[in-house]
């Protein structure tokens, strides 16, 4: 059987940040701080890029220099993409915006609530203090524009602050 690193690359993503965010969590407190306050955490996966190499013409470079790619075969066939459900099958993906994500919702198309809770799941066996855990897709069009990059930054923090004032 051969071992295809490509496959298990989420899960290995998972992993990587679940050994770096634990111990991080613990700086600087003594153990009955760990005990005595239960934190918050959120968890926001980020979604929307993808190759561009299909799209890579002569044609398609120059709109990509000049931050020009409104209306394009390329902005059309993200759009297109973003809309079809085969891509929910195997990444944490949902709409557009920073979307809470329903751990409670087992259906067989949905991806982001597997991932999440497999997310959940490391966070607990990692022996990381006791937390509530909220996780969120963030969608966007992943378009390769500077200005829709921009803008779009722009939107998920503005979008993280809202959310956060929720929990306070």
């Amino acid at each position: 059987m051969l071992f295809r690193l490509k496959n298990y690359y989420p899960l290995l993503m998972i992993m990587v940040l679940m050994a770096i965010s634990s111990p991080l969590s613990m700086i600087g407190k003594t153990p009955n701080q760990e005990q005595s306050q239960k934190e918050t955490w959120i968890t926001i996966f980020v979604h929307g890029i993808m190759s561009i190499r299909p799209h890579l013409t002569l044609s398609n470079f120059m709109n990509f220099m000049r931050d020009d790619i409104e209306n394009t075969v390329y902005s059309k066939t993200v759009e297109l993409m973003r809309q079809d459900r085969y891509f929910h099958l195997n990444q944490a993906m949902q709409g557009f915006g920073l979307q809470r994500i329903n751990l409670f919702d087992l259906s067989k198309e949905n991806a982001t609530t597997a991932i999440a809770s497999i997310y959940d799941e490391m966070t607990k066996l990692s022996g990381a203090p006791q937390a509530d855990n909220y996780y969120y897709t963030f969608g966007w069009s992943g378009l390769l524009s500077p200005t829709v990059r921009y803008k779009e930054g722009e939107n998920l923090f503005n979008s993280i602050i809202k959310e956060l004032n929720t929990f306070w």
